[in-house]
């Protein structure tokens, strides 16, 4: 666990040296962050924390990570957000009334192809508009490079929920880092030959944190 966390430090380190490059002007913000990281990083290495309190302070750091990132003015995944969110309201709404909700839901999406999953999952019972407003809800927890892991818990809840149930239930990935595939998949397997499908899921997802 503590390799794990001084993992997510560096990757937060190069994050912070990247926007201190791109935008001087805030240098001593960015150097109070880097100093921040580094104290955490030489704790995290000699503490004797325990498993639950190295998780907790994990989990920050990526959200920590998850906000940086979004604010770097990555105008690919922004404009690719946009295109679809608009798309999706304007089958209901006004171009106007579409344009206003795609920017205010992409201002705090994460993942893109979290967004597209959620929407098509929770379409097959919803209007347009209503699915992608829980797409969006979806979309905007720390949900980054976790497509995958939201996919499959998707897929074992779906063997007895609705899509939209199943969809509500598996957005509990967002509290797993983005590599527990392993773990979810090792865990599920492991109840699931004791538990119902959507028992195992909660129990897989509760063990990998």
């Amino acid at each position: 666990m503590k390799t794990v966390l001084l993992c997510a430090l560096l990757v937060c380190s190069v994050s912070y040296s990247h926007a201190q490059s791109s935008n001087p002007n805030n240098h001593q913000l960015i150097s109070e962050i880097t100093q921040l990281a580094r104290t955490i990083r030489d704790e995290a290495s000699t503490a004797n924390a325990s498993t639950e309190t190295l998780r907790s302070v994990r989990n920050d750091l990526e959200d920590a990570l998850v906000k940086l990132r979004q604010s770097g003015g990555d105008g690919g995944n922004k404009g690719e957000c946009f295109n679809y969110a608009y798309e999706k309201y304007f089958t209901s709404n006004s171009s106007g009334v579409a344009t206003d909700k795609a920017i205010k839901l992409c201002r705090s999406v994460t993942d893109v192809p979290v967004l597209k999953l959620a929407f098509d999952k929770y379409y097959v019972a919803l209007s347009s508009t209503a699915a992608m407003d829980k797409a969006g809800t979806v979309a905007s927890l720390p949900m980054r490079n976790k497509v995958e892991l939201l996919s499959f818990a998707f897929d074992k809840y779906y063997i007895s929920l609705s899509s939209t149930a199943a969809m509500d239930k598996a957005k509990a990935v967002s509290q797993l880092s983005s590599g527990s595939q392993s773990c979810l998949r090792t865990l599920f397997d492991r109840y699931y030959a004791t538990y119902s499908s959507t028992t195992a899921m909660d129990k897989a997802i509760e063990g990998c944190k």
